[in-house]
């Protein structure tokens, strides 16, 4: 399972990449196009996007998670705002999680846990990983 962190620092990236559960291969992008980018070519089926300035799409990037096939789960964080419905994306849904900074280390590797498992019950739900149905589709195969 991929898992795309988008942090414009390095420090979220690196945090997730020492406490990703087996299996899970956390990788970052630095921008909002970037992570859009990728989960239309569906390499991702998982996201934790830490998100800041409210002009930027962080609403279109919650529908597209939201209606990839099957549903990228993702997980907001922010020390700008407290919840989702203040970030002006409305509430938490069933793919969508939301967590203030700071947090303990642990509460960062049980939102993981969560993301991951959650991201898994959507592969399960739409077939194997990597089938027609899949997020990654017919795609597997465009990236190394």
């Amino acid at each position: 399972m991929r898992l795309l962190v988008l942090d414009g620092s390095r420090i979220l990236p690196t945090l997730v990449q020492r406490i990703a559960p087996p299996g899970v291969e956390a990788y970052a992008v630095s921008t909002i196009e970037e992570a859009i980018d990728e989960i239309r070519l569906g390499q991702a089926q998982a996201v934790i996007a830490n998100i800041g300035p409210a002009n930027l799409p962080w609403k279109e990037l919650q529908r597209i998670c939201e209606e990839s096939k099957p549903p990228i789960p993702v997980l907001f964080e922010s020390c700008v705002h407290q919840s989702l419905e203040e970030a002006g994306m409305g509430r938490a849904r069933e793919w969508s999680a939301f967590v203030v900074k700071p947090y303990p280390l642990d509460e960062l590797r049980k939102q993981v846990e969560q993301l991951t498992a959650r991201a898994a019950r959507a592969a399960v739900g739409a077939g194997e990983i990597g089938g027609k149905d899949s997020v990654l589709g017919d795609r597997s195969t465009e990236r190394g």
